[in-house]
């Protein structure tokens, strides 16, 4: 039975493509920020664990530059957006998951739902009072990243390890910008619908579907990577 209201499923795509929008440059801005991509690593200055962690981002870039017919920046920065786009949508669905398993009670206490004010946050806070303090999230993230742990074993696919997205940094104030849009009241159908997670897919993708329309409208030719965002559709 569907429980998402037509008044929901506008919010939902609204709610989707201003998030995407909102994700995608802002770990843009981080991921530049903390690694300082556009310096050389050996003259950027950074602290031990980001310098790692860059090194492990330089060394995927240049494992998806292989597959590449001719080398160039501008291929090289389209695959760090490609994994900026994962990181992204992979935030988003996660949290998406987490509302629709909160919403039947397969997570309990709930912690995103409610966000800061949750049970599950709030019991949190009780447990870990010292990664509570600072740092934008108040402890939100550190908790997040347990629950995905613990999900991660039935679900490995979407809370193990996707691609470098462990690489790319979320910001506090993006982190609660997401939970906040989702926990709005307009939405709290969609947590309950088997197609809620599709149509969140299919909202995701319009904007670069529509884009290639335009493109093809004006007599443009579609590359090879381009293929995916023309044919990933949701159907009920």
């Amino acid at each position: 039975m569907s429980h998402l209201t037509p008044e929901a499923k506008s919010k939902l795509s609204s709610t989707v493509r201003s998030l995407r929008d909102r994700l995608i440059s802002d770990l843009q801005n981080a991921i530049e920020s903390t690694y300082l991509l556009s310096i050389p690593v050996g003259r950027a200055k950074l602290r031990e664990a980001e310098r790692v962690n860059r090194l492990r981002l330089e060394k995927w870039l240049d494992e998806q530059m292989r597959g590449e017919k001719a080398a160039s920046v501008a291929v090289r920065q389209r695959h760090l957006l490609a994994a900026i786009k994962l990181a992204a949508a992979t935030v988003l669905n996660r949290l998406v998951v987490i509302k629709q398993m909160e919403a039947i009670e397969l997570i309990k206490p709930k912690v995103v739902t409610g966000g800061w004010t949750s049970p599950g946050y709030r019991e949190w806070r009780e447990f870990a009072p010292e990664l509570c303090r600072g740092g934008g999230d108040e402890g939100m993230g550190a908790l997040l990243e347990l629950l995905y742990d613990e999900l991660a074993i039935e679900l490995p696919g979407l809370f193990g390890t996707v691609g470098v997205t462990k690489l790319v940094p979320i910001p506090a104030v993006t982190l609660r910008a997401v939970i906040e849009a989702l926990d709005a009241p307009e939405l709290v159908s969609a947590w309950r619908d088997d197609t809620t997670l599709g149509w969140v897919y299919q909202y995701w993708n319009d904007p670069e579907r529509e884009d290639l329309d335009k493109k093809l409208n004006a007599g443009g030719k579609v590359e090879p990577h381009e293929i995916a965002s023309k044919t990933q559709m949701f159907t009920e």
